[in-house]
Formats: structure tokens, C-alpha cells, sequence
């Protein structure tokens, strides 16, 4: 007996020597239950430890029996240590309930989420988290990268390129692109766009880009390809503050001798004009008459014979003339004992034209004479940006602060462009080439300003309510200025021409929101969320000065003209040859010997727009106003909520424009426009037999009709269930009702008495209400420590209003891009089905591989078409039946250290794309195209949509040494940019690849050193129409390197 029991001793004391404890549990904030990523769970006595999961979880085995001591640790939060006691084979859950480090009210520990929002790891967790499928780049990656705006930064999404600066997500442009910041949306600042430039936007200011793919009913309805919502900083935990200096070289434009710009005001270089480019104020301040001709009676009267025409019976110029019951001029002269008719005609009839014309001279002579582009030597572009912020105590409450300022000068030239407009006639099958309508060289500077600012405030209120308030203004400021020289046969064959166009563009957008966070009953999680948002945008065109005229070369003779300086050559060789003395039909003529090869200049405003000034000013204002309210649905469980809300956003827009023409009356161009626009050409004394009545005169030629008003209001609501039906699946779904309200009237209708009938010709309205649900699932196939596996699916409607300009109802020449463009007041909405499928894989912190299909279904899609019936090419809007879009997206981010432990330094990612998409030609658009190509398609790609995206990125990370590599690759193939009338084929915008790398090294605590490359392959930016496997320039030019060197200083105030 003594026997077994000694057996069985000695088993169970094998039994618990062999014994190996769990210890499990999850890691999450005390202030308000959300989950620490990355924290960290050691045990004190071996340091053996392990990091939180994407849900805050850890795991730690194998624990022989014995009483341990565990410390839970995340960066800003307070160190919490627990002891346990492993007794045998077990597994104990342990929670750590973390606590600020930095702030602390009283004895309560009220703290606001503190994880740094900036890191690619939180975003990382908010995307395996939210419901929706997102992509980002956070301010990390921003920072490895060196982009310096957000349009260079996003283009790192796997989907995502650029056409200029405005975005293009899976082939759809910016009408399907929704832009936010903080959540509530901000407007456009072209009249032609629906979405906002990116390149309005620092990074240096910029926390996180967060690009929704798919829709969820809290969100507007008005986007299917990207909900991109541009967060602002956050503010810090302690005090800190960075400053940062750069300078710039480019090849093409750094010390160029060559650079072209226009003429500006001395705040250029602030981002703004200084009233030196306004409208002259003595024609701000009065109308354009137009030239005053008189006639005989008014000069008479002028001359002071009034009371003598009286005495004859003569009282207005009707009584004066050759026909019967008129008196002629020559019995006038005779009774009135004048010296002769020519005396009225050179004397007193110029004295009295002069006068009245006075003030339209004066008005032609006060524009500045600035019509040819000077040339600069720009030195290197400029960067300054400094930002400080803090969390510190206010009235025994928790108080945080930002604020940043960030200032850019760079300069781009191209000199080497080619600019080419052609045309198919005839039949396709019969053709070999196109047709050349215009074939230029092209030169083009570019110097851009930005300056902006951010100020940014939170403040909790109370222990359940959070305040916060962001301020952003913003000014831009580009001075543009372009010289193109070659041949337009579409206007006269055998005359060169050259075109000069100038512009100084500027942009102003001031951003107010006020938001907050209110939980109505303590860790109820209960919470109302809101916020108010204003924003005002403003763009001006001041004085855009167009200029075009004609050249032709000449052969070696002789060229005469007649006394007012007009070109007689073909009639003075005629008379020549026939024997004829020239004195006699044209006295006082001259001539003037042209050697071969000499060139003669013209202005013919019969083929080209007269020389132009050009004035545009638009106001846009949003308000966006939302609210939302979260109940938790506890009976069904923790992660159970309902989600109700209802938001309101209104829409303004002021536009207004003014466009002023110099008519040449007798003045001949000599090739110098300063010469040419010499005030004394600018007096005018029309009939003046010493001058022949030679001048430049003002003619205004603003159509009032191009000047609207127009309003958009959409108010929804919406309910949302958030669900976790099993502890894999997650489903939110719910619908989203929106009432759009939409109205634009033309200037016409207040300047002048139209009937109501009339009036309806120039107003476009839209009254819409839609109805969207939207379904997002996610499976959770596999869950283990920091790995895990999502199944994703979403399907959703959506919806694209048609823009302002789309829906006006009145037609207008857009002088900027040379093309007239109508409105059409029967555009509808356009409605949308989206379907995505995701599998996404997270190995390990900061990698994933994800694939992605999706598929979209467009019904009355708006197109931009061609007016087949128009007389000359003119450009409209419609709803086509049909459209299509479906591709597949993958994306990897992995650290290299799998292949060896000495590339564990080295991070690769690599997204691509594939896109497909067709969308049906306008039927008599479509007749028109198959009259000169019959086997043409009845469908297109959808504008600005690429087959492909692929983005690749390669970084190296050293923290012992400070120092960091980066090198970033960006292709998109073909998308079309422009459709064009008949058979000639499309334009598309071709493939070009750009490679940018970044060096970062710290030097010491506080300061690092940076240098960049942008654009390093330098390809062309290339336009083209492709005719029979041959491509002809739309547009080409190549637009340089640029070499960055910077230095950063960056101060923390250590945590207490």
C-alpha cells in the first residue's frame, strides 16, 4: 500500500513540475474601453513578454507554477502591474485597464484616446476595424516618402492616381470623389470640378489620409469611387515644436535665364494679388460706350452754328443730306460761310470726335501694358513650416492644442513642349493620316505660392463631454505664363502664329468647425456626436491677358502702302503692270524693300479672338451641419449598436465674369505687342483725315449671362446597425435617405426685364429624393495573436449630382480652354451599384496582403458629349444610358526580414490595379462618328479612367544610426481626356512612370537632415491621338527634377 501511494506522489509531483499555466486577456484604455494596439504584457522576473494583437489581446504560455508579476506598458499611459499565481495546467484571464501618463484631473482619470493617431500602426488597426473597406497613408508614411501635399501623397493608395491635382480613384474622376476634412466637406474651387485640388493641402499639417472605398449610411451618398477624408493634427501629449526649412532645384527652371512669368503685384509672393491685376477703376467705375462717330448737324452744333441752323430750318442731322425736303452740306457751308467742307470734316469733326470719345480712350489707355511675359532668374524653391501644441490643464480640465504654418515658393518651366490639334476628314478606311489643324511649339512657367495655416483645439467640458474646434485658412497663389509659336492651318494655311496667354490664379479657402463628443450617461456608451462646419472658398482669375496673331514669311520685292498705312501690294502691282501711274489712285503711298525670308505680322480677329483681358471671380460657401447618435444594443451583445443621424449641407456659389477685347481699327501689328499697345494707338478720333482713323479701342464683351447664382441643399438621415452576430461575423447595414435641392440662375434675370417664360430659359433646377442602403460584412476566418484573416463583402447605392456649370441652362464660351460649352437643364442624377469583395491578410504588425474585386453598375451616367449639330465644335452634358466599371486591386506590405535577418531593416510595399469600364456613346453623337470611322464602337472607356495603377515602395529603416531610405514607383496606363468631334479619335493622357526617393538622418535628440528627389525618371508628360498605330501630340513636355535638401528641429517636452 505504501508502495502506491508513494507511486502516486511521485506522479503528481511530475505532474506539477510538468505543469504550464495561460495567462490571456486584452489591453485597453480606462478612460473609455478602447483597445491599445502594440502595448505590451511582460512578466518582471525573466522579461518574457508579448504584444497586444489588433483587439488589444495577448497570450502568454508555458508558465511553470509560482506567483508572477505582470506589467502592462503602451507609450503615454502609466505602467499597471498585477501579480498572479499559476497553481497547475490553467489558463487565468488578466485585463490591464491602462491610465493616461500625461493627464490626470483631480483623482479622476478622464482622458481622452491618446494613441498616436499619426502612426501607420493605429491606422493600420482602424482598417482591420472599421466596417468599410479603407486605405491610407499616415503621417509616418507621409514623412518617409517626403511628399509635400496631399495630391502627391495619396497616389501611394493602391487605386489611386492623379490626372493634374485632383484625384482619380479605380478609373473614376473626381465627380464620383467626395473630399472631408474632419469629417465634414469642403468645396470645390473650379468651376469645371466637383472635387477640391489636392495640392491646396500640407502635409506638415496633415495627421492621416483616409480613403473609404466603400459606403456605409453614416457617410453622404454622393461618392462611389472615394470618400476622402483629409485629417487634420491632432494635438500632442506634451509639449512640442518643429520647424523645418528646405530648398529646392530643379532642372528645367533653377537659374534659367529663360523663365517666362507675367506680370503680378509685389504680395506674389505672399499667394495673392494686391489689387494690382483688378479691372481699372475707370471702367469698374463706368460703362463701355461704344466709339462715337457723330455726324455734321452735332459737329455744327458743337461748333457753335446751332441758333443759324435753327434760322434754316435744320434742328437735327436727319434735316442734313442729299435727299429731297434735306438740306446738303455744301448750301450749309456757303450760308453759314464756313471755309469748306473739308474744314468740318478735318477740323471741327475731329475736335468734337475726340471729345466724345474721350473717356473710352481714357478707359482703352488704363490698362498697363504688360502683354509680352517678362523673364525672371527663379533660384530654388522654398519651404518653411513650423507647428508647436500641448496638453495642458484649464479650469481643472483636460485642454490640447495645435497649431502649424507652412509657406512653398517652386518655380517649373518646360521649354521644349509641342502642342498639336488634328482632325480626321474623310472616311477612316481611306485615310493614312490626320489632318493638321494646329502644330505649335510651347514654352510654359509656372511659379506657385502656398501658404496656409492650423489652428486646432480640444477641450473636455466635463468627464462625458469633449469640445473641438479646427480653424483653416488657406491662399494659393500661381503666376502662369505661356508662349506657343507654329502653324494653324485650321484658320488660314500658309500663316504662322503665335499665342501668348497669361494668368495669375488665386485660391482662398477659410475652414471653421466646431465639434463635439457627449456621452450621455457615464460609460453608458450612450454618445451624441456633432458637427458644425463652415467653409468659405474663393477663386479669382484676375486679368488673364490672351494674345494671338499671325505671321507669314515673305519673298524677296517690294511692299506698298497707302497713306493710312494699309497693305495695297496686290493693287499697286496690278496698276504696276498695267502701265498705270500708283500716285494717281494712291497719293502719299510709300513701299518698303523685303529681303527673302523677312516676316510681316498680322491680327486677324476674323480667324481668332482679338487681344483679350479676361476677369473671373467665384465664392463658394459650404455649411455642413451633422449629428449622430450611437445606443449600444447590450442584450445582443457588446459590439451590438444602432446608429441614428440626420445631416444637412448647403452649397452657394457666386460666379461672376467680365472679358474685354482690343479692336484694332487701322493700327497694323509690327510683331511687338508693347509697340503695338503704345497709348498713342489708344487715342481715339474715328474719320481723323491726319491719322485715317487709326486706333485701338475697348470693346466690352462680357456675355452677363456667363455670371450665375446657384444654391444646393441635400438633407438626410439615416439608421445603421452595427452587428456581431457570431464572434467571426460582423455585419452593418442600413439605409440612408437624401433630399437634394438644386437651383441656378443666370445674372440675365436680374439685369434685365425677362417674362416669367424667358426667365425659365436661363434657371436650372433639380428636386431629387433617393433612397441608399448599404450592406458591409466581414468574416474573420483565422484570429491568432498579431495574425488574422477578413472576409469582406459590400454592396451599396450611390449616387453623382451633376455640377453647377453641367446643369445651367444657357451656353458660354470658356475662354480659357477655347471651347464653347452648354448646359443641360434635363441632366439627372446619376445613380450607382456598388459591389466589393476583399480577403485580406494581416501576418504581422504593419504588413498585409490584400486582394480586392469590385464592380460598379452606373445608370444615367453624365458624360461629357459633343453637340453634333453645332456649327462649330461645341461641348455639352448627358445622361448615357449605360456604364460599367469592374477591376481588382492587390496590395502587400511586408518586412523583409522572412528572406534573412539582415533585410529585417527593409519594408516593400506594392499595390496594383486592374480597371475596366465602358460606357454608351450619345446615339447622335454616335451617328456623327460613324459617318467618317462605320466600324466605330458604340461604347467608350469612362473618362479618366486607367486600365492599370501599379505604385511600389521600398524603405529602410535604421533607428540605432537615425537613418531611413525610401524609393517610391507610380505608373497609371492610358485614360481619355478629352473627347473630340466625328471620327477623330479620343485623346488619351499616356502612361508616364515617376520615381521619387527620400534620405532621412537625425542628427542627435532634436535635429535630422533630409534629401529628395521628385520625378527622377524626368518622363513626358504626354497627351495623344493614336491613328493607325501612329501617335500624334495633343500636348507634350517634360517637366525636370527637383533635388530637395532640408533640415528639421524637433523639440519634446519629456513626460512627468
Amino acid at each position: 500500500m505504501k508502495n502506491y501511494l508513494g507511486l502516486i506522489l511521485f506522479i503528481l509531483t511530475i505532474c506539477q513540475l510538468n505543469a504550464q499555466g495561460t495567462v490571456k486577456g486584452v489591453v485597453t484604455d480606462k478612460s473609455n474601453g478602447d483597445v491599445l494596439l502594440g502595448a505590451t504584457v511582460i512578466i518582471e522576473s525573466s522579461g518574457k513578454g508579448t504584444m497586444t494583437d489588433f483587439d488589444g489581446n495577448y497570450t502568454i504560455s508555458g508558465l511553470a507554477p509560482g506567483i508572477y508579476t505582470f506589467s502592462g506598458r503602451f507609450i503615454a499611459y502609466k505602467t499597471l502591474k498585477q501579480d498572479v499565481e499559476i497553481t497547475g495546467n490553467e489558463t487565468i484571464t488578466l485585463d490591464f485597464s491602462l491610465e493616461s501618463s500625461v493627464i490626470a484631473i483631480d483623482n479622476e482619470a478622464i482622458v481622452e484616446v491618446r494613441q498616436n493617431r499619426s502612426s501607420t500602426l493605429y491606422m493600420e488597426n482602424i482598417k482591420k476595424k472599421e466596417s468599410t473597406m479603407i486605405d491610407y497613408v499616415s503621417s509616418q508614411d507621409i514623412k518617409k516618402n517626403g511628399d509635400s501635399d496631399v495630391s502627391s501623397a495619396i497616389k501611394r493608395v493602391s487605386g489611386v492616381y492623379t490626372i493634374g491635382n485632383f484625384v482619380v480613384v479605380r478609373g473614376l474622376s473626381d465627380r464620383y470623389i467626395r473630399t472631408a476634412l474632419n469629417g465634414a466637406e469642403i468645396p470645390s474651387l473650379d468651376p469645371k470640378r466637383s472635387s477640391v485640388s489636392m495640392d491646396l493641402f500640407p502635409t506638415n499639417l496633415i495627421d492621416n489620409l483616409v480613403v473609404v472605398k466603400t459606403l456605409n449610411s453614416n457617410l453622404p451618398s454622393n461618392y462611389s469611387g472615394a470618400y476622402i477624408n483629409i485629417l487634420t493634427k491632432d494635438y500632442p501629449d506634451n509639449f512640442t515644436f518643429n520647424y523645418s526649412t528646405s530648398i529646392g532645384y530643379n532642372t528645367n527652371a533653377s537659374f534659367n535665364q529663360n523663365f517666362i512669368t507675367s506680370e503680378a503685384g509685389s504680395t506674389e509672393l505672399f499667394g495673392w494679388d494686391n489689387g494690382f491685376l483688378d479691372i481699372p477703376n475707370s471702367i469698374s467705375n463706368g460703362d463701355i460706350l461704344p466709339v462715337q462717330v457723330s455726324n455734321y448737324y452735332d459737329a455744327l452744333v458743337y461748333a457753335g452754328y446751332e441758333n443759324e441752323l435753327a434760322e434754316l430750318g435744320i434742328f437735327s442731322s436727319e434735316d442734313i443730306g442729299f435727299n429731297q425736303n434735306q438740306t446738303n452740306i455744301y448750301t450749309l457751308v456757303n450760308n453759314l460761310e464756313i471755309e469748306s467742307v473739308d474744314y468740318i470734316d478735318d477740323v471741327i469733326m475731329t475736335d468734337i470726335r475726340e471729345e466724345l470719345n474721350q473717356n473710352l480712350s481714357n478707359q482703352t489707355q488704363g490698362f498697363q501694358n504688360n502683354w509680352v511675359p517678362k523673364k525672371i532668374t527663379p533660384i530654388l524653391d522654398i519651404s518653411q513650416s513650423f507647428s508647436f501644441g500641448d496638453n495642458l490643464k484649464l479650469f481643472n480640465r483636460q485642454f490640447g492644442y495645435n497649431v502649424g504654418f507652412q509657406y512653398k515658393l517652386n518655380s517649373r518651366l518646360y521649354e521644349d513642349g509641342r502642342t498639336g490639334r488634328y482632325t480626321l476628314t474623310g472616311i477612316e478606311a481611306e485615310k493614312d493620316e490626320l489632318e493638321v489643324q494646329r502644330q505649335l511649339s510651347d514654352i510654359r512657367g509656372t511659379r506657385s505660392v502656398y501658404t496656409s495655416a492650423l489652428i486646432n483645439l480640444a477641450y473636455n467640458l466635463n468627464p462625458t463631454t469633449t469640445l473641438g474646434f479646427t480653424f483653416m485658412p488657406n491662399v494659393s497663389g500661381i503666376n502662369d505664363a505661356r508662349y506657343q509659336n507654329g502653324i494653324n492651318p485650321s484658320d488660314a494655311v500658309g500663316l504662322g502664329q503665335e499665342q501668348t496667354l497669361q494668368r495669375y490664379l488665386e485660391r482662398g479657402m477659410n475652414v471653421y468647425q466646431l465639434r463635439g463628443e457627449h456621452e450621455l450617461w457615464e460609460n453608458s456608451g450612450n454618445k451624441i456626436t456633432w458637427t458644425a462646419s463652415y467653409t468659405k472658398g474663393k477663386q479669382s482669375t484676375p486679368d488673364l491677358r490672351s494674345f494671338i496673331n499671325s505671321y507669314e514669311e515673305l519673298e524677296e520685292g517690294t511692299l506698298y502702302f497707302d497713306e493710312n498705312g494699309n497693305n495695297i501690294t496686290d493693287e499697286a502691282v496690278a496698276l504696276i503692270n498695267d502701265g498705270e501711274a500708283l500716285e494717281e489712285y494712291y497719293p502719299n503711298f510709300s513701299s518698303e524693300e523685303i529681303e527673302n525670308g523677312q516676316l510681316t505680322y498680322s491680327i486677324m480677329d476674323n480667324l481668332y479672338p482679338s487681344p483679350t483681358r479676361f476677369y473671373r471671380d467665384m465664392v463658394n460657401k459650404t455649411t455642413d451641419l451633422k449629428i449622430n447618435y450611437i445606443r449600444p444594443l447590450k442584450n445582443l451583445g457588446e459590439e451590438n449598436k444602432l446608429s441614428l443621424g440626420i445631416s444637412y449641407v448647403l452649397k452657394t456659389r457666386n460666379y461672376s465674369e467680365n472679358r474685354f477685347s482690343f479692336v484694332s481699327s487701322g493700327i497694323n501689328y509690327d510683331g511687338d505687342p508693347t509697340n503695338y499697345f503704345n497709348p498713342n494707338n489708344m487715342n481715339i478720333i474715328p474719320g481723323d483725315a491726319s491719322n485715317g482713323g487709326n486706333y485701338l479701342y475697348l470693346r466690352d464683351d462680357t456675355d452677363i449671362q456667363n455670371s450665375y447664382d446657384a444654391s444646393q441643399s441635400v438633407l438626410g438621415g439615416y439608421t445603421m446597425l452595427d452587428l456581431t452576430p457570431t464572434e467571426f461575423l460582423r455585419i452593418n447595414t442600413g439605409v440612408r435617405v437624401e433630399a437634394t435641392n438644386m437651383l441656378l440662375e443666370s445674372a440675365i434675370i436680374e439685369e434685365e426685364e425677362l417674362s416669367d417664360e424667358l426667365q425659365e430659359n436661363y434657371r436650372g433646377s433639380l428636386d431629387v429624393i433617393d433612397i441608399l442602403p448599404s450592406l458591409n460584412m466581414t468574416y474573420t476566418l483565422y484570429e491568432q495573436e498579431l495574425q488574422s484573416i477578413n472576409l469582406r463583402f459590400s454592396a451599396s447605392q450611390s449616387v453623382a449630382r451633376p455640377l453647377f456649370r453641367e446643369k445651367a441652362p444657357f451656353s458660354v464660351f470658356d475662354f480659357e480652354i477655347q471651347e464653347q460649352q452648354t448646359g443641360n437643364t434635363d441632366l439627372n442624377r446619376t445613380k450607382v451599384l456598388n459591389i466589393d469583395n476583399r480577403i485580406e491578410f494581416f501576418p504581422n504588425l504593419g504588413e498585409i496582403i490584400s486582394i480586392t474585386g469590385f464592380y460598379k453598375s452606373f445608370t444615367d451616367p453624365i458624360e461629357q458629349v459633343i453637340i453634333s449639330t453645332a456649327s462649330n465644335t461645341e461641348i455639352t452634358w448627358k445622361n448615357v444610358e449605360r456604364a460599367q466599371l469592374f477591376g481588382a486591386e492587390l496590395e502587400v506590405k511586408k518586412n523583409l526580414g522572412f528572406i534573412t535577418e539582415g533585410f529585417k531593416n527593409f519594408n516593400f510595399a506594392f499595390n496594383t490595379t486592374y480597371i475596366q469600364s465602358k460606357t454608351s456613346i450619345a446615339n447622335d453623337e454616335l451617328i456623327e462618328i460613324r459617318a467618317t470611322d462605320p466600324d466605330h464602337a458604340d461604347t467608350r472607356p469612362m473618362f479618366g479612367q486607367s486600365p492599370y495603377i501599379i505604385n511600389s515602395m521600398i524603405s529602410y529603416v535604421n533607428q540605432e544610426k537615425g537613418l531611413s531610405i525610401n524609393s517610391g514607383f507610380n505608373i497609371s496606363g492610358e485614360k481619355l481626356v478629352l473627347v473630340t468631334p466625328g471620327g477623330t479619335p479620343d485623346v488619351y493622357d499616356q502612361p508616364r512612370g515617376t520615381l521619387d526617393m527620400s534620405i532621412n538622418k537625425t542628427l542627435g535628440d532634436k535635429l535630422s537632415i533630409s534629401l529628395k528627389g521628385r520625378n527622377l525618371l524626368d518622363p513626358e508628360y504626354k497627351q495623344t491621338y493614336t491613328f493607325k498605330d501612329v501617335e500624334y501630340d495633343f500636348q507634350n513636355f517634360n517637366i525636370g527634377r527637383t533635388f530637395t535638401l532640408g533640415l528639421s528641429y524637433n523639440f519634446s517636452e519629456k513626460e512627468n
